[in-house]
């Protein structure tokens, strides 16, 4: 089974747990009506991890390939075949111009972060994330050689939310809404 690797955190898990749970509310309530359609994972993955960081938590933006799944697709691909229910995903092989390819989240030791989930909602398709997607590390699901590749999974209230690390990594400083996130912290979060 393949594990995510983790830094030594300083803030205590209890105290991290709360920080994030603060960082999902404010993202929630303060920043979406803000956010742009286009680059939001970038940035939302900015926010997210200089929210942190601000608060004394170890914090990074992981990039990642992402795909939303219906059941009849999770099931093909546990057995190692092409997803024909229904999905979608972000995968950072694909081109396209002045867009970031790919999906990008925020990790901590105890924590998988990925406030813009909810771009990935399909209700009709039986797929439904939500925003600050807020999940901890013991509960990600590790899945080994399917679909080209290792997969982890988060737990999520309907679909299944499977990620690996992005075959294709960019210099995340150069997205186009990189900047926009640590804008959007500094107008909505008052931190010393």
């Amino acid at each position: 089974m393949t594990k995510r690797k983790r830094k030594v955190e300083i803030v205590s898990k209890e105290a991290e747990s709360l920080l994030v749970k603060d960082l999902g509310s404010i993202w929630v309530q303060a920043v979406m009506p803000r956010l742009p359609d286009v680059g939001a994972c970038v940035a939302g993955s900015r926010f997210g991890s200089e929210f942190m960081k601000e608060l004394g938590v170890h914090a990074w933006a992981t990039q990642l390939d992402a795909i939303a799944i219906d059941e009849q697709s999770y099931q093909e691909m546990l057995r190692g075949e092409a997803p024909n229910g229904w999905s979608v995903g972000a995968f950072s092989m694909t081109t396209v111009p002045n867009k970031w390819n790919g999906h990008v989240v925020v990790e901590t030791t105890n924590w998988f972060i990925d406030l813009t989930a909810g771009q990935f909602d399909r209700p009709d398709k039986g797929i439904v994330f939500g925003n600050g997607l807020c999940v901890p590390a013991e509960e990600i699901i590790f899945h080994e050689n399917i679909w080209h590749g290792d997969w982890f999974e988060v737990p999520v209230a309907q679909g299944h939310y499977l990620f690996r690390d992005a075959v294709v990594k960019r210099d995340i400083t150069k997205a186009p809404d990189w900047h926009n996130g640590l804008d959007i912290l500094r107008a909505t979060v008052k931190i010393s």
